[in-house]
């Protein structure tokens, strides 16, 4: 099977991105500006939340309980700013 395109409207991804950026919640968790820890990737038609360490910074690990908190952050923040989303939306 082929790889399947990501896409998604820009305006929506902005929406996201301002929110996760503005998120004091996602803050507590992955440090601050949390915007700088978090990235969004598609894969196998499903978009789904990474956290990463920023270029020149010391690698910072975070505990699978930190993972799991910061992933269902991002995916509540994804749902309200995507429209007729179940889960992360599909890539399409």
């Amino acid at each position: 099977m082929g790889k399947i395109a990501a896409g998604i409207r820009l305006d929506y991804l902005l929406n996201v991105g301002n929110a996760i950026a503005a998120s004091r919640e996602l803050e507590a968790v992955l440090g601050a500006p949390a915007a700088k820890h978090v990235a969004v990737v598609a894969e196998n038609g499903k978009f789904r939340f990474k956290s990463l360490t920023p270029i020149g910074e010391q690698k910072k690990e975070f505990t699978p309980e930190q993972q799991a908190q910061a992933a269902a952050i991002v995916a509540k923040l994804m749902k309200a700013y995507h429209p007729d989303t179940v889960d992360l939306p599909e890539v399409k």
